[in-house]
């Protein structure tokens, strides 16, 4: 049974609600004064590697470029010895060293043949593609809800020769929305190995075409490979 919110008399409530807005707009102002007073640092973000010492600290940011950097507040959930990729904000430190200001995980997908019943290619968004430190990098957003899990992965079709000589190795994007329904946009970031890429093909490609479906049909991306 639902029960009715009885409503209070207005002549009672408006020197209260006069109050309660005062203080509001006070704090309102004193939040902005502050604002306009605090200054912020600049942080970097980056995908990048971070590694784990003995005792499972993230001791060492190394970046897709090759730059490595001491963490000087090594997060401690990691495994010994553990290379997870992430996607951090940091700061620069006068001793040569990086503070985490914040970090997620990164999802990685190897490039393999999947069964035809694995090729579900439901829409998202790409925002950006690129390769860096070893890794064919995508930002994706996708419609979610809160609680919902999505599968992504590569699946390897084929490779076509170029009338130069060179060598194009087609992937396609599996995304399989898992019934999620589409209430609002999620961001995440996707690597695969380009060391996959090479294991799974007899010859080495010069290039990648992407395949995606989007909202809008399927699209392609080629990128030339390192």
């Amino acid at each position: 049974m639902l029960h009715a919110m009885h409503r209070p008399a207005l002549h009672h409530m408006l020197p209260r609600l006069a109050a309660v807005l005062c203080m509001v707009a006070c704090l309102l102002c004193l939040s902005a004064c502050h604002d306009e007073e605090q200054m912020w640092p600049s942080y970097v973000q980056d995908l990048a590697c971070l590694q784990a010492d003995a005792d499972g600290r993230g001791t060492t940011l190394v970046l897709d470029n090759g730059t490595r950097y001491g963490v000087n507040n090594p997060p401690s959930d990691m495994e010994a010895h553990e290379a997870r990729r992430v996607c951090t904000y940091y700061l620069l430190q006068a001793n040569g060293g990086v503070r985490l200001m914040g970090t997620r995980s990164v999802l990685v997908a190897e490039a393999k043949h999947y069964a035809p019943d694995k090729c579900v290619c439901d829409p998202l968004t790409l925002m950006a593609a690129w390769t860096g430190g070893g890794f064919l990098n995508l930002r994706l957003a996708l419609m979610a809800s809160a609680a919902g899990s999505h599968y992504l992965g590569f699946h390897l079709q084929e490779a076509v020769p170029q009338p130069d000589g060179a060598l194009t190795q087609h992937l396609l994007l599996l995304h399989d929305q898992n019934a999620d329904p589409l209430y609002f946009t999620r961001e995440v970031y996707l690597s695969m190995p380009l060391a996959s890429l090479t294991a799974a093909t007899p010859q080495q490609a010069d290039s990648v075409c992407l395949h995606v479906f989007t909202f809008k049909g399927e699209t392609t991306l080629t990128l030339p490979l390192p």
